[in-house]
């Protein structure tokens, strides 16, 4: 299945409603970079005292390109759901483009002498929360619920569209500086709004 560029470009590179991932990781010896709650336990119980965090996002900072936009089609080929696709990238952009002004009308909203931090970032949440709950009650990105090895498969699988593929490609030595902080001994986490945790798994965890 195939679809235009321009029909998988977000409205704005800022767009950043989701539901909040995070994924700690760790370094398997010789196996590239791993995610797990062992891994986690792990390295919390041993030495975690002196140990730095670092945590990076996924989406332009990992990834060349923002992949929120191309979540849509992802549910619908995951599923075989051609169908539903022209429909559910209609409803997608029309969400985005609700919350993105929300967002506007909220951040004008922020009186700085009058609002502690809390109250703002608050008032900035209600936004996102409100058009997340649409996003959950409409199923549009139903199908990403995939297992990571299920995610890789299809991502690394000859019959892929290779738009899906170029879409979700890393930033050129993105996998040897991480892996260069966890040789360092650094505690290794990616904080994403990125609606679907397969797909990290998929390009980062498992690169």
């Amino acid at each position: 299945m195939a679809i235009p560029p321009s029909a998988i470009k977000s409205a704005s590179s800022n767009f950043v409603w989701a539901s909040v991932t995070i994924i700690i990781m760790g370094l398997a010896p010789l196996e590239g970079l791993v995610s797990g709650a062992a891994d986690y336990t792990a390295a919390t119980n041993k030495n975690a005292h002196c140990r730095g965090w670092l945590v990076v996002d996924f989406d332009g900072t990992c990834t060349a390109r923002d992949t929120t936009p191309l979540l849509p089609w992802l549910a619908c080929v995951l599923q075989d759901r051609g169908d539903l696709l022209e429909e559910r990238m209609h409803m997608f952009r029309a969400l985005e483009e609700e919350f993105l002004a929300l967002y506007s009308r909220a951040k004008q909203s922020i009186c700085p002498t009058k609002m502690s931090l809390d109250e703002a970032l608050d008032t900035l949440d209600q936004a996102s929360n409100e058009v997340t709950a649409k996003v959950s009650a409409s199923r549009i990105l139903q199908g990403l619920h995939v297992t990571p090895e299920e995610m890789r498969t299809f991502l690394q699988n000859e019959k892929t569209d290779k738009s899906i593929q170029d879409h979700v490609q890393l930033l050129p030595e993105c996998i040897s500086v991480l892996s260069r902080a966890q040789q360092c001994n650094w505690n290794l986490g990616i904080l994403s709004i990125n609606w679907c945790p397969a797909l990290i798994h998929a390009t980062v965890l498992h690169s």
